[in-house]
């Protein structure tokens, strides 16, 4: 899991006055929040989609695999089944493959903003009982309960990949959250192997680590093949290599 830098938001998200519009309109027939995020287009381009896909080079931002367009899921960190007023919030929006969406990450929250009614702020006066929202104070409010997102924190605070095990240091109880999400899997544990054992027999054969730039262009996790080939680049230079 790698560090992610977001963009400005797009400028579709940034009037309050056209945001409050969606809001309002914020359901269809059959009760379903409208995917806005998915259909938001300015000069023909979907201008959500494409800029929260540029947050991680269309990747999935928690296991770093690389997705295809029509495979990616626009997930919710604070989900919109539970908050449905942050469903446009930009610093909300963050690109992930389907399996840690819709089967690792589901419709989690932490629990410590259950009771809470958060909106964005374009809805202030149209909404009672509520909260605005502000990304800082709610990350700190659930900074015990919550998981990583790698476009806001600082992924080396919470986690330490050790590529000599295949598994994360945890260092607090975000990361101990995050990680038993994600990473503390058999299946997960199984594929890092297989990408130490490609990047070994690379730096082996005496490979430099432009070798590893197709692979990672295409499957993407270009932070496990960094690791993975630096670690074996030490332990070939103190002789461990075998």
């Amino acid at each position: 899991m790698r560090q992610l830098t977001r963009p400005a938001s797009p400028t579709k998200l940034i009037n309050n006055e056209r945001k409050r519009r969606l809001y309002e309109n914020l359901k269809d027939e059959a009760g379903n929040i409208r995917p806005r995020w998915n259909t938001l287009v300015e000069g023909g381009a979907r201008v959500v989609r494409d800029a929260v896909r540029s947050i991680s080079n269309d990747c999935c931002c928690f296991c770093g695999v690389k997705v295809l367009d029509s495979k990616m899921d626009i997930d919710h960190y604070l989900p919109s089944s539970k908050f449905p007023y942050l469903a446009y919030c930009w610093e909300n929006l963050i690109p992930t493959c389907k399996q840690c969406n819709q089967t690792f990450k589901n419709d989690f929250f932490p629990n410590s903003l259950s009771e809470l009614e958060i909106i964005e702020s374009c809805m202030e006066g149209c909404l009672t009982c509520h909260h605005i929202y502000n990304q800082d104070l709610i990350m700190e409010l659930s900074k015990n309960d919550r998981i990583i997102d790698p476009s806001y924190d600082n992924v080396n605070d919470h986690l330490e990949f050790n590529p000599e095990f295949y598994l994360y240091n945890v260092k607090t109880p975000i990361g101990i959250n995050t990680n038993k999400m994600f990473f503390d899997r058999d299946e997960v544990v199984r594929h890092l192997e297989g990408i130490s054992n490609i990047t070994k027999k690379f730096v082996i054969n005496g490979c430099s680590k432009d070798v590893l730039d197709d692979i990672i262009n295409l499957y993407g996790q270009e932070f496990y093949y960094h690791a993975f080939f630096d670690y074996w680049v030490e332990e070939q230079a103190a002789g461990r290599l075998r």
